[in-house]
């Protein structure tokens, strides 16, 4: 199974670009401290929250909450306890998505949330 590194993944990447935690908080709707918080590992960002982070880092979501990419649903549902069964089958049914489809897929669901 792979560890959860989702503290110091953040907190690498942020450096690499650059960023103040701030200025990276700014960019996710979140402050600063939070950014700090998440770490430090006080607190863990939601789902939305590490997509959010990705994008910024221009990475796959996997590569910010495991020290390797994620090679099974077990490993998320480990990393980010209490997900719900919908989001769990979400999950299940994304990771068997390939790459071009995916990129479908994320616009559908951001059109989607816009509408909302």
């Amino acid at each position: 199974m792979s560890t959860v590194f989702i503290a110091g993944n953040i907190k690498m990447n942020r450096e690499r670009m650059g960023l103040s935690k701030e200025a990276l908080g700014k960019r996710i709707g979140v402050s600063g401290v939070t950014i700090g918080y998440w770490e430090q590992g006080k607190t863990t960002p939601r789902m939305k929250k590490v997509e959010q982070l990705a994008a910024v880092f221009g990475v796959e979501w996997d590569q910010l909450i495991v020290n390797e990419p994620v090679k099974n649903t077990e490993d998320i549902f480990n990393a980010l306890p209490g997900l719900s069964e919908e989001r769990k089958k979400a999950l299940e049914m994304v990771m068997k998505v390939s790459n071009d489809d995916l990129a479908l897929l994320l616009s559908i669901m951001e059109r989607t949330l816009k509408s909302e």
